[in-house]
């Protein structure tokens, strides 16, 4: 398989060549099957409850009743027939494999662009977005939410190098140490996130949840770029409220709020069995 390719992390490469060995497994255990195969076909007829097997030449010349002594003749025969049906299914299926892997390309939009001059390249407009294209794009609207939509308590409480005491592995100051945990083991998966991105609730005014992060990709299917499949925002299990209209709530927009961080939380935990 081509090494460019291969220097790629593809999931599909990777199951097409666990596939491969596979074939050529089974292609080997069946050459050694088809070193010395019996000649003739078998036949079996019923008598009496039990199974009778007749050995036929080639051509069906002559037909042999196969004794007891010879016993291993009929297992030989049928081994031989499926050591063949193996080798020529099996080798199909190599060849078609092995020519997909050749004009397989992971990145395809990448690699047809690069048949370009650079100076169209610079000129046209991708049909798909790259990853480090879509996170730059991300990451700017998360931050320009976040400059717009200043909460309470960010303004009361804010977080900087000035009294920021807790130090994310990127560099962010964050409030507690749960919070330096899951950011951090965001960054270590390359999950691109935002912190404290306001989240804007009808009726309520806006939550703060904790991380706002790209839903991953699911390994097996080929990468898209859609961004409202891409995109999903991760509840933390601590979630504040702040209203731009009312500071206090009353007990049924408390009730009210449960459901909604509830519904939230659900959707969190059901994208993480996806």
């Amino acid at each position: 398989m081509n090494q460019s390719k291969n220097a790629i992390p593809d999931n599909l490469l990777s199951l097409l060549n666990e596939r491969l060995q596979m074939l050529t497994y089974l292609i080997g255990k069946a050459e050694k099957d088809l070193k010395n195969p019996p000649d003739g076909t078998l036949r079996m007829i019923m008598s009496h409850g039990s199974k009778q097997y007749y050995h036929c030449s080639p051509g069906c010349t002559h037909i042999k009743y196969i004794r007891q002594s010879d016993a291993k003749l009929p297992q030989r025969i049928a081994q031989r027939d499926y050591a063949k049906l193996t080798m020529d299914t099996a080798k199909k299926e190599y060849r078609v494999l092995t020519d997909f892997v050749k004009h397989y390309e992971p990145d395809l939009d990448s690699f047809i662009a690069g048949k370009l001059p650079e100076y169209k390249q610079e000129l046209i407009r991708h049909y798909v977005e790259s990853d480090a294209d879509f996170i730059t794009h991300w990451l700017a609207i998360k931050e320009k939410i976040k400059s717009e939509n200043i909460t309470p308590m960010q303004i009361k409480y804010p977080v900087n190098k000035e009294n920021g005491k807790i130090t994310t592995e990127r560099g962010d100051y964050v409030r507690s140490k749960s919070e330096k945990i899951l950011a951090d083991k965001l960054l270590l998966r390359n999950i691109p996130y935002s912190y404290e991105c306001p989240l804007y609730i009808r009726n309520f005014g806006y939550l703060n949840p904790d991380l706002c992060s790209v839903k991953p990709a699911p390994e097996a299917s080929q990468k898209q770029r859609i961004r409202s499949s891409r995109t999903r925002t991760v509840p933390s299990l601590r979630l504040s409220l702040f209203s731009t209209q009312r500071s206090e709530l009353s007990v049924k927009e408390k009730l009210r709020l449960q459901k909604i961080i509830t519904q939230l939380l659900k959707s969190y935990l059901s994208s993480l069995s996806e």
